[in-house]
Parts: C-alpha cells; sequence; structure tokens
C-alpha cells in the first residue's frame, strides 16, 4: 500500500510542476454533439471509452456514466471488472490500439511518445487539466459529464451530482466556521507532508484545521517537532511508526494519541470518498461539533 501513495504521490509532484500556473478547467465548446472539451472534439456520444485516471474515474462512476466505460488502468477502483490497461505514466499502448476504444481519458503523466502513437491509430486522447483547488472539481464534473453525454445533459447531471459532494462539504464548513483552527499536518509518506496551497491544504482547512507545513511536499521531522501540531493525518500503515518515533514522540499530537490513520486518496479522487474525506478530518479535529461518518 505504501509503494503505491508513494507512487500516486511522485506522480502528483511531477504532475503539479510540469502544470502552467495559469491552468484552468479548459471551457467546453459546442451545444450537446459535436462539443470541444479540453481541446478535443468530439462529433457524437462516444460508446467505447478508457480511463487511465483513477479521479476521473471515480467522477464517471459517480455521474452513472459507467456503461461507456470499457477499460480502466491499473490503479483504478474497478468493481465491475473491466479490461485494465496500465496507467497514465505507464499505458500499454498495444492494447489501448487494438481495443475499440474511441476516447482514452489520461492525465499529464502520459507521454507525448505515447499520446502521439495512440492518436496515430485513429482514437483520440484527451488529457484532463490538473485539479488545484477545490473549485476547480466542479468544472472537471461538467468537462467529464459533457463528454459521455452531451453538453445539455451533461452539465445537468454534473451539477445534481456534485450537488450532493457540495452540500456535505457545506454541511462541515458551516460546523467548524466558529471553531478554534487546530495546529494539523497531513503526512503522506515519510519525510512528506501536503504543502500549503494545495487541495489538501484547502480541506484541511475547511475540516477546521490550520496547516503547518510548509510550501513544499518534503518536510524534516524535526521541523515538524518545532511547530508542534496537535494532531497528525496519516496512511495507516504508518501511525505505529509515528508512535514509536524517538523524534515525534515529543510533540503534543503524539503524546495526546492524536494521530488518524487517513488515506490521501481520498483527496486524489473526486467521487463521493472526497466528501468523506473531509467529514473524517472534521470530526477528528472537532469531534463535538462533527459526527464521525465512520460506523
Amino acid at each position: 500500500m505504501r509503494k503505491l501513495i508513494i507512487f500516486i504521490i511522485t506522480a502528483m509532484m511531477t504532475f503539479s510542476f510540469t502544470a502552467c500556473k495559469d491552468n484552468t478547467m479548459n471551457k467546453i465548446t459546442g451545444a450537446d454533439y459535436p462539443i470541444t472539451v479540453w481541446g478535443v472534439e468530439i462529433e457524437s456520444c462516444p460508446q467505447h471509452i478508457i480511463c487511465l485516471s483513477p479521479a476521473v474515474t471515480d467522477i464517471i462512476t459517480a455521474l452513472g456514466s459507467d456503461a461507456q466505460l470499457i477499460g480502466v488502468s491499473d490503479n483504478c477502483d474497478n468493481d465491475r471488472g473491466l479490461d485494465t490497461f496500465g496507467s497514465s505514466a505507464l499505458p500499454e499502448i498495444d492494447k489501448i490500439i487494438k481495443s475499440n476504444a474511441e476516447i482514452i481519458i489520461a492525465d499529464k503523466n502520459l507521454s507525448d511518445d505515447a499520446k502521439n502513437k495512440i492518436t496515430e491509430s485513429g482514437k483520440s486522447v484527451m488529457i484532463y487539466p490538473a485539479v488545484e483547488k477545490y473549485a476547480d472539481i466542479e468544472k472537471l464534473y461538467e468537462s467529464v459529464a459533457s463528454i459521455f453525454s452531451g453538453y445539455s445533459t451533461g452539465s445537468a447531471n454534473a451539477k445534481n451530482t456534485f450537488e450532493r459532494i457540495s452540500e456535505r462539504i457545506d454541511t462541515v464548513k458551516s460546523k467548524t466556521k466558529d471553531e478554534k483552527a487546530v495546529n494539523a499536518i497531513i503526512l503522506l509518506s515519510d519525510a512528506v507532508a501536503a504543502p500549503k496551497d494545495t487541495l489538501y491544504d484547502e480541506m484541511l482547512t475547511i475540516a477546521g484545521g490550520k496547516n503547518i507545513a510548509g510550501n513544499s511536499y518534503s518536510i524534516d521531522y524535526a521541523e515538524i517537532v518545532k511547530k508542534n501540531p496537535e494532531h497528525i493525518f496519516c496512511p495507516a500503515d504508518m501511525v505505529e511508526d509515528i508512535k514509536n518515533d524517538k523524534v515525534l514522540s515529543k510533540i503534543d499530537a503524539v503524546k495526546k494519541g492524536n494521530i488518524t490513520a487517513f488515506s490521501p486518496l481520498y483527496f486524489e479522487r473526486y467521487g463521493e470518498n472526497f466528501a468523506l474525506g473531509v467529514e473524517i478530518m472534521a470530526s477528528a479535529l472537532h469531534p463535538d461539533s462533527v459526527k464521525s461518518p465512520i460506523r
């Protein structure tokens, strides 16, 4: 599990560094069909789509549009047992080309060489823009829904679906807005923490926390001790290591047992689990105001 998380974090960091600072969700142009999304024109409703992005696959599932999905990445939730085609970083190019997929959805970890080979086979490759803040997710829902259903039907479905998530986020926000912010840190792996000005940071703030991490993913444990967070969020397989770490044992969070097992995947995929992640975080920081969603 930790190897998978480290791989995802590395991909995220690469993604962040390669994305332009002014990167925003591309505007959808067109009516129902044909439409243009993320710079790619779609003539008619596609029936066979491969998604190499776990984040977008979660959205497709939340939208109820997965009937058109014929394949996913190795790292996607795959309850239907769909065929897998590698990942954006390591796609099974020949297998993708031989499939009957019309559209391949990937992130910017897909190399230009892989993209060109797939495109030359007559398939469309769509690269979704990086999600840098919470507001980007709603736009991403609209874009994904429009690919599957056309703009009119898709945008309506996206609005209704995203409202379920946003209502849960807003409920947390209303319950924590008057609470004193709790100094906290989200450890993603050993010596790797969620920095400021990221989606993690934004969601921690909504949950009623204050991120004590710096502006980069790497962090020294001595720096954590110096800032003395009151709460630590980390993957489940790190909890015991943190409790037994001679350096981290000096901070209040460890002394008081305020360590919450928390999967980074909550904020790296944008379906219902995204809202669940915020609820878990808020209930850990402010248990008197927010009930734990975990029974």
